[in-house]
């Protein structure tokens, strides 16, 4: 497996912002709110929170739209938005670069979860939990069930994502043929994927704590 960086406080005129890569997939994400709300979107009891994903090229089409539907339901869950109500919060995920593959998609969609939930880390916004999303295939040879790069070698595709302190599952978005006992297979490797994905991004927080910190070391 290709290694997985991160990094944060990369866009000053954000107040949250992280990368994420992973292979030949790459994601700029910047978070910015709460701030003040369009008047047509105002919600009294809870912030209005929106997501908008940029394509590497071109401008956003249907397959964006899809993305941003299926980030919001995994990401709104664990903003706790009645803390800031007639607000707006805006999660801003820029594609850089993402596997030329008919379903490029699977990798975006994973990626992109992480790295919103470390811009959101970073922006200081208040959550009750995090969440980690891993891209899992069965391969269409072997059958073996494992973390994939290359979904042209898959026979089904699953992006899993699971809360990180009661380890339930937030979402399950899966494309292809395969069996309940390869589903649930996928579901367990999914599991201890999230471990390794939430283990990196403790240490990316770590390292921009470590960093803030470094005037006191002077």
């Amino acid at each position: 497996m290709s290694p997985t960086t991160t990094t944060t406080a990369l866009l000053h005129r954000a107040d949250g912002s992280s990368t994420w890569s992973h292979g030949p997939t790459k994601l700029l994400c910047s978070v910015n709110g709460p701030m003040e709300v369009r008047l047509r979107d105002e919600q009294v009891d809870k912030a209005t929170i929106e997501v908008i994903v940029r394509p590497a090229v071109g401008a956003p089409g249907t397959h964006e739209k899809s993305l941003e539907r299926k980030l919001l339901s995994a990401i709104s869950p664990i903003i706790r938005a009645q803390l800031h109500p007639r607000t707006h919060i805006q999660i801003t995920i820029q594609i850089i670069s993402a596997p030329p593959s008919p379903d490029g998609s699977v990798h975006v969609l994973a990626a992109g979860i992480n790295a919103a939930c470390m811009a959101l880390m970073d922006a200081g916004i208040p959550m009750s939990s995090t969440i980690s999303a891993v891209a899992i295939g069965v391969d269409e040879q072997t059958g073996a069930i494992s973390r994939i790069e290359d979904v042209n070698s898959a026979r089904s595709t699953h992006v899993i994502c699971y809360e990180n302190v009661h380890k339930q599952l937030v979402l399950c978005e899966s494309l292809g043929d395969f069996s309940d006992e390869e589903f649930f297979g996928c579901l367990e490797a999914a599991r201890e994927g999230c471990e390794e994905v939430y283990e990196r991004m403790r240490e990316g927080i770590r390292e921009k704590v470590e960093r803030n910190e470094v005037w006191k070391q002077a």
